[in-house]
Formats: structure tokens, C-alpha cells, sequence
């Protein structure tokens, strides 16, 4: 209330720290997901492969996924930009383990060449995470 005492010469500021103060109180707060994203282009002469590819995946390359932790993984395309999204409780771990899996190795090699830029999954700037930014539970 003193707050607002003292911008009794502002009426316009007071009206909007009272706004923001309900709106505060009245907010739940956000917390994170345990989702890890990242976008990749793929070469656009590369598009058709990479979508029957992960629309047919190996039926190991899924166990292996599972082995990792990874859950809820989605992919979503616009254009050549794709939208990678799993859930994971340590996506350290998770790509850790996927980049010593034998069939990752297989799967890895032949898409590698399908993606624009590293796609070494020991290589910090392969995977750039994207930052999340609202989360509802």
C-alpha cells in the first residue's frame, strides 16, 4: 500500500501495480516440463527418405528410445524444418546412451546425410535444445 501512497501522481502507474499484483497472486507458477526440443533442416532433396523413414522407424531403433528413457518423442515438419519433442528425465544420459547403441550408429549413419550441419550426438552444438518457455500441466 505504501507503493501505492507514493504514485498517487502517477494514477495510470498505480492502476497497473495494482493489476500486477492480483495477477500475481492469482498465478499459479510455471514450472518446467521435463520435454527437450530442438529444430534441424533437412536437405530438401532429402525430405521424402527422412519422413518414410521415421514414419516406418526399425522397430530397435523404438526399443532403444525406451531403453534411454525417452518418452512421448514427436516429430513435426514444415518444410525442411523439423520439430524434434520427447519427454526424458536426463536428456544427457538418454543421448549419451543412443550415441553407443549399435543400431543408433546404423540408423545415425543414413540419416546423418539427410540433415543440414553435425550430427554427431557426442558434438555439444549438434542438438541445440530449444528454451521452454510455457509449460501447462
Amino acid at each position: 500500500m505504501n507503493i501505492v501512497r507514493k504514485l498517487q501522481n502517477e494514477p495510470n502507474l498505480t492502476v497497473l501495480i495494482i493489476i500486477d499484483k492480483l495477477y500475481r497472486e492469482d498465478t499459479i507458477e510455471m514450472n518446467k516440463s521435463n520435454k527437450f526440443a530442438w529444430t534441424w533442416k533437412i536437405k530438401p532433396e532429402c525430405i521424402e527418405e527422412y519422413v518414410q523413414m521415421h514414419q516406418n522407424p526399425w522397430r530397435e531403433i523404438l526399443d532403444e528410445h525406451s531403453k534411454a528413457n525417452i518418452k512421448n518423442y514427436s516429430i513435426f515438419q514444415n518444410g525442411n524444418q523439423f520439430f524434434y519433442c520427447f519427454e526424458c528425465d536426463d536428456a544427457e544420459a538418454a543421448f549419451k546412451y543412443l550415441n553407443q547403441s549399435e543400431i543408433c550408429k546404423k540408423w545415425n549413419s543414413i540419416t546423418s546425410t539427410m540433415v543440414e550441419g553435425s550430427f554427431d550426438l557426442g558434438d555439444s552444438n549438434t542438438i541445440i535444445p530449444l528454451n521452454e518457455v510455457f509449460y501447462l500441466k
